[in-house]
């Protein structure tokens, strides 16, 4: 059986699953407030479950909390808490639901002072699931976040999965010939919307995903904790638009990976948020970790001569200029920021690596050759 845990608390990725009857998340779990708590978890057809959940005591008027437990609707087990931390299994009943719906019934909660309003119980520290191996639950819908935890351009999960599919197969496998034994690096790998393709077609090689937003790689590094060959890393590096308070700058940032470690690296979204400085120092940092014959797939906002032809106005504007690039906001640069397809190619080359191809997008009025936003340049290194 493949184990997945589900942590709650304070900045945990698990508290995206809790529905009705739960306090505010504590720095290492969350109460469940009054006698009804619910949450729903991706987990399939998973056949147990186990729950770490702390009772709220108070001896000698309250020396055990008694706990009720429902899986979808029926009655799966119950409980009498008489310590501190308490360890719960269960047996879960079959099902070919996608979502379980978990309830806890704790009907001895009450108020733990006379200044706090809440009626606590039991306190969820984290659950874990076990799933039979090969389910496609592992990489399927173990791997699509909830709704509070969506973003790049995806406010659904049907978007979600069409989103990273379409550029997965399209820019990766297709136009980069992505193989299955390939070692691949994402810059801005969010929340896993092409690493969870890429779980199901890298069978032998390998995916680390690198992010300046915490709550995203705490969420994949949970979610993919059960697949060896994928890894998850934070970047602590300023965006005026996504991390204000990083401590590092982009313009300096070195990748935390040794020379020639991958096949290939790709950024969805990533450039079309960078000043040019910033782009500069990335491109050559992609080349160092290139392998000989490697690939970079990078999408961007190209200026160029044709754009001007193509609509007027265009369907986006960035009509503020930063240094060589254009900006959407003066004030909050990194909300959009377009570059000079000539600027871009010099960057590639003085990287020492080659644009083999370049796909616009429909942004500026083009032809939409790929039924993609930004534009998609395809650099490769020479063997």
């Amino acid at each position: 059986m493949t184990k997945v845990t589900f942590r709650f608390g304070t900045g945990e990725s698990g508290n995206a699953y809790l529905g009705i009857g739960w306090s505010v998340p504590q720095p290492t779990f969350v109460w469940c407030v009054g006698t009804v708590s619910e949450l729903a978890l991706p987990i399939g057809s998973a056949t147990r479950l186990r729950l770490v959940v702390m009772a709220y005591l108070h001896p000698p008027d309250l020396t055990a909390q008694r706990l009720g437990i429902a899986v979808d609707g029926a009655k799966a087990g119950e409980a009498v808490l008489g310590k501190l931390w308490n360890v719960v299994d269960l047996t879960l009943p079959p099902s070919d639901k996608r979502l379980r719906r978990i309830t806890l019934v704790h009907p001895d909660a009450r108020r733990a002072t006379d200044a706090d309003p809440r009626e606590v119980s039991v306190a969820l520290s984290w659950v874990e699931a076990e799933i039979p191996p090969g389910d496609p639950v592992l990489t399927d819908d173990l791997l699509v976040p909830p709704a509070p935890l969506l973003m790049d351009g995806a406010v659904t999960e049907a978007q979600f999965r069409a989103l990273g599919e379409g550029f997965t197969y399209i820019n990766l496998i297709q136009r980069a010939r992505l193989a299955q034994q390939e070692r691949v690096l994402e810059i801005g790998s969010g929340n896993g919307q092409k690493a969870r393709v890429l779980a199901r077609y890298l069978s032998t090689g390998s995916y680390d995903g690198l992010d300046i937003v915490p709550e995203p790689i705490r969420w994949c590094g949970d979610r993919y904790a059960h697949l060896r060959n994928f890894r998850f890393h934070v970047a602590d590096i300023a965006s005026s638009h996504y991390r204000p308070a990083g401590v590092q700058s982009a313009e300096a940032y070195r990748l935390p990976f040794t020379d020639h470690a991958f096949d290939l690296v790709f950024l969805c979204s990533v450039f079309t948020h960078m000043l040019p400085a910033e782009v500069a120092n990335y491109t050559r940092e992609i080349a160092r970790v290139l392998r000989p014959g490697g690939r970079c797939v990078a999408t961007y906002f190209l200026l160029h001569d044709d754009v001007d032809g193509w609509a007027e106005p265009p369907p986006m504007a960035f009509p503020h200029a930063h240094g060589a690039a254009q900006v959407i906001d003066g004030a909050n640069p990194a909300m959009g920021v377009a570059h000079h397809e000539a600027w871009v190619r010099l960057q590639w080359r003085e990287a020492g690596m080659r644009v083999a191809e370049i796909a616009f997008g429909r942004w500026s009025g083009a032809p939409d050759q790929m039924h993609a936003l930004q534009d998609a340049i395809l650099a490769v290194k020479p063997g």
